[in-house]
């Protein structure tokens, strides 16, 4: 159990850093992709643990983010034919599929298939993948800025206020609900914008975070008001 967050969610963000300079690296070799892979894998990895240890408000992999779905072809799909993408996935027909952020954290800790995309043009990034259980029905897709945004939402907040509760079939508490603050000017997607054309998002170590002053009605409240991402 994750006892202090701080320094797995400083991993995040170095991870994060692997991931924005991967992006715009001229010219990238066996070890650089490596380095993105282990990036990605760890991330999803931490952040379920994150999770687990109720250092983020529950709700967050509840919320849901858009991917891209294929369709399998081939009825025989094992770890030696694995490579071959375009056979065993219809690459020419895809659908708009929302699923739960932990659904995306499942298939990449359990990945079957994981495999980057890039544009000829070096300016579109995104990742292949499905897991051992959803290999021979779909292959998916999500960006880079999907995965952006994943990360530096959890590593650059923390927890201010929450609400725990006994849970009669575990016999514990457990978070109900939580309220997550980030520092003041904190712009998720401009950060990911600029990220995504070359301005890496440095930390300032000086900066104030935004701590409102929050009702335990309105920490409630907040249950009721998932993010829900349409595709």
């Amino acid at each position: 159990m994750i006892s202090e967050s701080s320094y797995w969610k400083d991993e995040l963000y170095k991870n994060y850093i692997i991931l924005a300079h991967f992006i715009h690296l001229k010219r990238r070799d066996e070890r650089s992709f490596i380095k993105a892979e282990k990036a990605i894998m760890m991330s999803a990895y931490i952040i379920r643990k994150l999770n687990e240890a109720s250092k983020m408000p529950p709700e967050f992999l509840k919320n849901s983010i858009c991917l891209t779905e294929y369709t399998a072809i081939n009825t025989q799909i094992d770890k030696y034919n694995s490579h071959h993408i375009d056979r065993n996935y219809n690459l020419y027909e895809s659908k708009k599929h929302n699923d739960k952020i932990e659904f995306f954290l499942d298939q990449i800790i359990h990945s079957f298939v994981f495999f980057f995309i890039i544009d000829e043009n070096n300016n579109d990034f995104a990742i292949l993948f499905n897991s051992d259980r959803t290999k021979k029905d779909f292959l998916y897709e999500i960006s880079f800025e999907k995965i952006f945004e994943m990360i530096l939402k959890i590593s650059e907040g923390f927890i201010t206020h929450r609400i725990d509760e006994y849970d009669k079939k575990t016999d514990e508490m457990k978070l109900k609900t939580a309220k997550y603050s980030y520092p003041k000017g904190f712009d998720l997607k401009k950060i990911v914008r600029k990220s995504l054309r070359g301005k890496i998002y440095k930390r300032d170590k000086n900066v104030e975070f935004d701590m409102p002053i929050v009702s335990l009605k309105q920490i409630e409240d907040m249950q009721n008001g998932k993010d829900i991402e349409l595709c």
